[in-house]
């Protein structure tokens, strides 16, 4: 349900469904990453880097995760813990596109 309020714009009550199902799960880690996202994208840096974080304590190796994290970083300008683990995802999957883009995005950081 979460999915299609997002599908429809309707973040609020997309966060409202997702809310719901992580406290009926707090291990339902695709849940978790998509509060990540959704809060990131709404600008709530500290609540998407703890989604990310619990999803990452669930599933320590999930892709998702690492990468929503790594987003987290590069918006807050922790340019340290962004290279960390953007250099951890490169040697996963280099040609990954959300690596590549998030890498894109670092460099031009580092060079401002």
């Amino acid at each position: 349900l979460a999915l299609n309020e997002l599908t429809l714009n309707h973040e609020t009550e997309a966060l409202r469904w997702l809310d719901k199902t992580v406290k009926l799960n707090s291990y339902h880690t695709p849940a978790l990453n998509m509060a990540g996202r959704l809060a990131l994208k709404r600008g709530e840096i500290k609540s998407a880097e703890d989604f990310f974080r619990r999803a990452l304590t669930v599933e320590p190796y999930d892709f998702k995760s690492q990468i929503g994290l790594l987003g987290v970083f590069v918006t807050d300008n922790r340019t340290k813990e962004a290279e960390a683990l953007l250099h951890r995802l490169k040697r996963i999957s280099p040609n990954h596109p959300d690596v590549r883009r998030m890498e894109t995005l670092l460099k031009a950081m580092l060079q401002t």
